[in-house]
């Protein structure tokens, strides 16, 4: 799944451009986002483009935290649309993650 990525001060910004990420495409995802994670102590996934996202999407974010926090570092979520922060709540996913209205708000979590 291709990604575009951007750094502002010590923090890693990765942004999803599929619409889903679903069974479909977390192995690519996942291949994507990995590397990245192992490089960086402060992350934000941007997920404004992310419209549908099922139970394997949400196992690969959850494997995304735990390479993170391993390390000691910080990942932040932020962009998600009604149905994907639904389905966060619905899952209790929104106890386990920080998720933040916008950039700006996750990346301010992380100074």
């Amino acid at each position: 799944m291709p990604l575009t990525h951007d750094r502002e001060g010590s923090a890693f910004i990765a942004v999803p451009t599929e619409k889903s990420l679903d069974a479909s495409n977390v192995q690519a995802f996942r291949l994507s986002i990995v590397p990245q994670l192992e490089q960086h102590d402060k992350v934000v996934l941007d997920l404004s483009n992310v419209e549908f996202i099922d139970s394997a999407g949400v196992g690969t974010l959850i494997s995304c935290l735990r390479i993170v926090t391993e390390r000691q570092g910080q990942l932040r979520l932020c962009g998600l649309n009604r149905a994907v922060r639904a389905l966060f709540e619905l899952m209790r996913m929104h106890r386990l993650f920080e998720v933040h209205p916008d950039r700006r708000s996750a990346l301010s979590s992380l100074a």
